[in-house]
């Protein structure tokens, strides 16, 4: 096999020199447009530093809506608190709670039949 295993077996024959430049640019820009028209190759978009940049500042936003959520809440739980508060406050300066009402007259009943149980 003349040549070798890695050589080719016709030399290259190139343009002739005076027109190598122009002829290399021209195949040059048809390649790639051939390329481009070809869909084989994807369109650059965005590089990695606008996209880290754009997911940064969606983070930060997103930061900022979390702090006010959380101090509404905050403030919400807060004036909860304070009413729950005064509420059991005035249950206990008036005396009445909610959950003591008719145990007075269960402990009266379980007294006299204690004492029924003792008298006889």
């Amino acid at each position: 096999m003349p040549g070798g295993i890695y050589g080719a077996r016709q030399p290259y024959a190139g343009p002739p020199r005076d027109e190598a430049g122009s002829a290399a640019r021209d195949s040059l820009a048809v390649m790639k447009r051939n390329l481009k028209g070809s869909g084989l190759f994807p369109e650059l978009g965005k590089d990695h530093t606008s996209w880290m940049n754009e997911k940064l500042e969606k983070a930060r936003r997103g930061q900022e809506a979390n702090q006010v959520r959380t101090w509404r809440m905050a403030q919400e739980d807060r004036v909860t608190a304070q009413l729950d508060q005064e509420k059991t406050v005035s249950e206990l300066r008036t005396g009445r709670r909610a959950t003591l009402i008719g145990e007075g007259g269960r402990v009266r009943a379980a007294q006299r039949a204690a004492d029924q149980v003792y008298a006889s």
